[in-house]
Order: structure tokens, then sequence, then C-alpha cells
């Protein structure tokens, strides 16, 4: 998958001066209503380093908030026309909202970049919001994702997936889902996931 979509980073990504403006008055709500968010940059084999945030308005079943504190509503009204007139925006929807907001996106994960030289993949515990300059496999707990970011460093899983991806300049590589979902899994993989059935 993809990670979300602002439209508008101005209005959603916050750096730290930005954030402890923001909930100077209310330091507790920060980690309520954001999350460390993560650009391709932040990604490197087997870590990620989030440096900002993301005003993150929704709750656990990932339902769009209305009832945002004060300080929030009047950080955003400077961008509702920006908001408003982002491509995927239309007439009725809420014009707070972030966009390819998918389940799992919060939970453990493994996350790789868009571009880069190879394979890059890293596991992503802490609820890092990943956006879409990078792509994500939500995993049902943190051994699945640590076993899922082993394949995908894997000599033989880059070398496949080098020869696969597209090909950028510089020698780099658009590593996309379709490209990821090409890759040959070891035959006993889906049993270890506790999905389909062993094959054998």
């Amino acid at each position: 998958r993809r990670g979300v979509l602002t439209g508008c980073n101005d209005a959603f990504v916050l750096d730290n001066a930005k954030t402890t403006a923001l909930f100077a008055r209310a330091p507790e709500r920060c980690f309520e209503f954001t999350r460390p968010v993560l650009s391709g940059r932040d990604i490197e084999p087997w870590k990620v380093d989030a440096e900002q945030r993301i005003l993150w308005l929704y709750d656990e079943n990932l339902e769009l908030r209305e009832d945002l504190p004060e300080q929030i509503w009047r950080h955003l009204r400077p961008f509702r026309a920006a908001l408003e007139a982002r491509s995927d925006h239309r007439q009725g929807q809420p014009w707070w909202r972030l966009y390819r907001v998918q389940p799992g996106v919060a939970g453990p994960k493994v996350v790789w970049r868009d571009l880069s030289m190879w394979m890059e993949a890293a596991p992503c515990m802490d609820g890092e919001i990943p956006l879409n300059t990078t792509y994500y496999i939500p995993c049902a707990d943190p051994l699945r994702a640590w076993g899922l970011c082993a394949l995908l460093n894997s000599t033989p899983a880059r070398a496949f997936l080098w020869a696969l991806a597209e090909r950028a300049r510089g020698g780099w590589r658009r590593h996309f889902a379709w490209v990821i979902s090409s890759l040959p899994m070891p035959p006993r993989w889906f049993a270890w996931l506790g999905g389909a059935p062993d094959p054998e």
C-alpha cells in the first residue's frame, strides 16, 4: 500500500517547533492528535528516523474526528481554501481529511522508499504514519514485520526487485507495490504467517 496523501504538507506535517507551539497550552494532547510521520528520506535498511509529526485526526477505528481542540482548528483554518482545492477533494467531504487512510496504516508494518538504489525495507512499530513517498505492508505483529523485513532486505530479494523495478535517473529504481507483489515467496511463508495452508 502507498502511504497517506495530505495534498498539503504545510497544513498537516509539523516540525518540532511547530508541534511545541501548537500544543503549548496542552502538551498532553500532542500524543492524542499527532503521530510520528515518515517520508522516503526517513527510511534506511532496518531502521526509520521520524523527526517530524503529522496531525492525525482519526480515532482508533480510522473514523475522521470532528471533536478537535480549538488550537487545531485555528491552525487548519488558514489552509481551508488550499485543502478544498486538492484534486482528491469532493464537494461535501470534510476539508480536513487525509487520503489513502487504510486499515493497518498505524500498526506494525514494513516500510520502504518509493525511490531508491535497491530495496531498503525497515520494520515500523511505533505508530509512524507513512507518507505517499513510501510504501508499506501491514503486519499482524512485530515478529512478522521483522520476518518480512529480513526477506525484503535479503540479497536474492534485492536482486530480483532491482531487475524488475522501473528505472529512474542515476541508476535508481522505483519499488512500486506491483513490483514487491511479484516477489516469489518461500514455500512455507504463508503457513508461518498463519494465513494460507502450507503448500506441502
